[in-house]
């Protein structure tokens, strides 16, 4: 499959990435798949970064909350299908406060109260599209969102995921039968002190909709559009864009340390990155040897 069609495909949190990920991982080889949705998780399993992957021309998919524009450039010489995942922004908002009190309950902290998630995520999809899609020519960031999706050849809607995301499996080729949503946050089980503030939470979410304005506005705007492969004209092929690949990895090392350091994680990360460096300045010792 080297050099042919790649699907890129940016997880929105809490709408259906870990299902597409986990029925990707039993279909595709681990060479042909790199997923960038959590990396602590990828360092317990001892998964290379992008700057490490030796053979990227022989991925069929690049898909996490971390893909950006960057890597259309990186690929440039490749066919690429861009798609995403959508969900209905207040259930989303709920999943998704779920989840970070499952986050805070692991780190030992205490749980996050609903006007304090709703103070910090507004129009949070429109936010996610953007940090991975920057567009700038229109007024209100849903405006914005909607130019970014213009440019994705397919949405699939998160509530429809076992029948619409069978379009991803039959883009890479790949059996879809059984797909089958896993949403982990409802497998979390948290301390007793954290539900009474939770409800309240729930309650909070559901009757202040407001910080919700910006990603209820895209919703009405992209529902029609889920589902459909949306007529793109096709992207121009053109060399492999090495500064968008650094500028890739550069990127993800601070979304890699800002992970660990949210989970309490940061010794553990320091410890690794010392055994990188030191390995690799083994290697360039011994390189520069034969060199000379």
């Amino acid at each position: 499959m080297s050099g042919g069609r790649l699907c890129v495909g940016l997880h929105i949190t809490k709408c259906a990435g870990t299902s597409l990920i986990t029925n990707l991982r039993r279909r595709l080889s681990e060479d042909e798949y790199y997923f960038c949705s959590s990396y602590y998780e990828n360092w317990l399993a001892g998964r290379p970064l992008f700057a490490q992957l030796c053979a990227p021309d022989r991925l069929r998919i690049v898909f996490g909350h971390y893909v950006h524009r960057d890597l259309l450039s990186v690929f440039a010489n490749r066919e690429v299908f861009l798609f995403t995942g959508l969900r209905e922004p207040v259930t989303r908002a709920i999943s998704d406060y779920r989840q970070l009190n499952a986050v805070r309950a692991q780190a030992g902290s205490a749980a996050l109260e609903g006007d304090e998630y709703v103070a910090s995520h507004a129009g949070a999809i429109c936010t996610e599209i953007l940090r991975a899609f920057p567009a700038t020519d229109a007024a209100e960031p849903w405006e914005q969102a909607r130019a970014a999706l213009m440019a994705f050849d397919y949405i699939y809607d998160t509530d429809a995921f076992e029948t619409q995301a069978r379009t991803v499996f039959e883009v890479l080729d790949v059996p879809a039968e059984s797909l089958a949503s896993d949403n982990v946050s409802d497998r979390k089980i948290f301390p007793s002190e954290f539900d009474t503030v939770m409800r309240r939470g729930y309650d909070h979410i559901e009757h202040d909709t407001g910080f919700l304005e910006q990603d209820l506005k895209l919703w009405a705007w992209v529902r029609p559009r889920l589902g459909q492969i949306m007529p793109l004209p096709p992207r121009p092929h053109g060399a492999t864009n090495e500064a968008a690949r650094a500028a890739f990895c550069a990127r993800e090392t601070g979304y890699l340390v800002h992970e660990f350091a949210a989970l309490g994680r940061l010794a553990e990360l320091r410890q690794g990155a010392e055994g990188w460096a030191e390995t690799a300045r083994a290697v360039l010792d011994r390189v520069a040897q034969y060199g000379a």
